[in-house]
């Protein structure tokens, strides 16, 4: 499946692709977007940066709907890594960056948490619908502070 220029689409998880970009030479992640998220699209392209995962492209589908495209962050999740307290305050750096832009995670679970190979956590896959972030914070200091594995809480 094709996207444009993003060449050979494959399914990864939930509504999110990995497609090649051609004339970049890189990997890309692609999402469609809800009906009506044309506001949180341009907030969330402003937001990317060190802590957050960037948006670079936005498209329409030969089937009409929307679509964005975002950097594939390179690292491992949480989720592999497992709760590390010393993670705790960079997470909460990288929400502050995405809030201070008028934005909500909606989907923060160790998953959507990447420790990069230079050692930044990133924050990944943002959502347009979700629970509140507060609410996912706390459930994830919960997890911190349990030591066990996500699975398990």
């Amino acid at each position: 499946m094709n996207f444009g220029r993003y060449q050979d689409a494959k399914w990864m998880k939930g509504d999110f692709f990995l497609a090649d970009d051609p004339l970049l030479d890189r990997k890309v992640m692609i999402q469609f977007a809800p009906e009506g998220s044309f506001e949180w699209t341009r907030r969330l392209a402003s937001a990317g940066g060190p802590l957050i995962q960037r948006l670079l492209d936005v498209g329409l589908a030969p089937d009409g709907r929307n679509y964005i495209i975002r950097e594939v962050v390179e690292g491992r999740t949480l989720e592999d890594i497992g709760p590390d307290p010393g993670l705790l305050d960079p997470l909460r750096a990288a929400l502050a960056q995405l809030h201070q832009h008028g934005l909500q995670h909606r989907d923060l679970q160790p998953s959507n948490i990447v420790l990069t190979p230079e050692g930044v956590v990133r924050l990944t896959n943002m959502r347009y619908q979700g629970r509140e972030d507060q609410e996912a914070l706390e459930e994830l200091e919960a997890w911190f502070a349990s030591g066990r594995h996500w699975t398990d809480r």
